[in-house]
């Protein structure tokens, strides 16, 4: 009975195992959910787990959870915007009258813009959701993650820095924002969550820091006119229709560190933020479609960091490909990607710290493909 009962521990010991190596590997490719899948079914009493383990099992339950509680919101919520989604008061739902609910502060280029207003707090949300059917979904993640070019394109916009990234899909961020008489600056931590099995969407998530291991964030000195501002939230959801449309909803909540009348945020929402989202997708569109990649900067960043574009973010648009049943696009990056990679396409098995091949598994894909989403503060 003892050898027996050795046998089924040493058994169970190996099994543990080999499932943290691929909850490693899951995390490793920000797929939380499929990772938190296999943490509920381990025996961790058996596990002489450290505390780096404990540290990285936590981290997956706080933002598996994440993903779940932005899933379980953007399932829920419908059509009647105002009297859905949370403001920035809190957990409160508005009610439709404009007092505490979403107001529409712009619509155009097929994007609408929303924002909300705490007078007390100071605090203002504004999300921006739009749709394109000719949008390259792989061009548009390359120039959500290409922070450093944002000072091209975004209005305002003076200074963008990727300060540090400290694994794929995750980084440090700085923004510096100026309109002469007044700037603001704030320094970003933000990560990714993949979806895309679960639900068809990538979910990004960040929030304000003042520092971070190992980053040197620039910020400038507070003074007449400058202040840095407060980010409690910074959230978006890119759900993948196609290779070549999306849908994507952008919610951030912000302390700008001053007082604004509410005619002058109406202003501000309907020409400066209501073309952000626009202007992603169109700067998208441009890399896609670009007659010379190495002059274009998005295909240079793309191409200095194939790593990242072509061993990490490519082999998840494919397998989202084969999983739906799409068809690869034969343009644009790629397709360039593709054609410069040894066997024609990358390896999109999940590999442990070894590199030893893991088998991919997650939860059946959801079919419901809800039209908004509500989210909230992220736990960090």
């Amino acid at each position: 009975m003892c050898w027996e009962n050795s046998a089924y521990m040493l058994m169970n010991t190996e099994k543990n195992e080999e499932t943290v190596d691929r909850v490693k590997a899951f995390a490793a490719e920000k797929r939380f959910l499929a990772a938190k899948k296999l943490l509920d079914g381990m025996d961790r009493a058996q596990l002489g787990l450290d505390e780096n383990l404990e540290t990285l099992f936590r981290e997956i339950e706080n933002r598996a959870a994440k993903a779940e509680e932005v899933m379980s919101n953007w399932r829920k919520a419908g059509d009647g915007i105002a009297d859905q989604l949370p403001t920035a008061q809190g957990d409160k739902a508005g009610n439709g009258t404009g007092e505490v609910g979403w107001e529409l502060g712009a619509e155009m280029f097929g994007t609408r813009t929303y924002f909300q207003m705490d007078e007390e707090s100071g605090f203002i949300s504004v999300m921006m959701q739009g749709q394109q059917d000719e949008l390259p979904t792989f061009e548009m993640m390359s120039v959500i993650n290409e922070v450093d070019l944002y000072k091209t394109f975004i209005p305002l916009c003076e200074d963008s820095i990727k300060v540090i990234e400290p694994a794929h899909g995750e980084m440090v961020a700085y923004f510096y924002l100026s309109a002469k008489v007044i700037s603001r600056d704030a320094g970003i931590h933000a990560y990714g969550i993949d979806c895309l099995q679960e639900y068809g969407t990538i979910v990004l998530v960040g929030h304000s820091i003042d520092s971070f291991p190992g980053a040197d964030i620039p910020f400038r000195a507070a003074g007449w006119g400058h202040q840095t501002m407060h980010v409690k939230h910074f959230n978006a959801v890119v759900q993948v229709l196609s290779p070549t449309s999306a849908k994507t909803t952008i919610i951030a909540t912000i302390d700008p560190r001053v007082a604004l009348p509410r005619t002058i945020v109406n202003f501000a929402i309907k020409k400066l933020a209501g073309v952000v989202l626009w202007l992603i997708q169109k700067k998208a569109l441009a890399v896609a479609q670009a007659k010379d990649p190495t002059k274009c900067p998005h295909n240079q960043a793309i191409d200095r960091n194939t790593d990242f574009y072509a061993g990490w973010l490519l082999p998840k648009i494919l397998d989202v490909c084969s999983l739906k049943g799409w068809s690869v696009p034969k343009v644009g990056v790629i397709a360039r990607l593709i054609a410069n990679t040894p066997g024609g396409r990358t390896s999109t098995a999940q590999t442990t710290d070894e590199n030893t091949p893991v088998p991919a598994e997650a939860p059946a894909p959801v079919s419901e493909t809800p039209e908004l989403i509500s989210m909230e503060e992220p736990a960090v």
